[in-house]
């Protein structure tokens, strides 16, 4: 597997974590129980860190087929 893969493979998973945090926060916060028993706190805290994570490795990225990114 190509190195440049794995980086595509790897934002991709870090901003689907993400995602799946702030959105079990959201809902926390809604129902006012924890949803996966763990803090809303914590979930928000997880999801900045882990977005902020894909975001750096989606800007490393400068061609790639498979993100179908251009070359700038």
């Amino acid at each position: 597997m190509n190195k440049k893969h794995i980086k595509c493979w790897l934002w991709k998973i870090l901003w689907g974590l993400a995602a799946a945090a702030l959105i079990s926060a959201w809902l926390s916060v809604v129902l006012k129980t924890a949803v996966v028993g763990i803090d809303p706190a914590f979930l928000l805290w997880n999801a900045l860190i882990l977005s902020s994570l894909a975001i750096a490795i989606k800007l490393d990225c400068t061609s790639c087929t498979t993100c179908e990114v251009p070359k700038v």
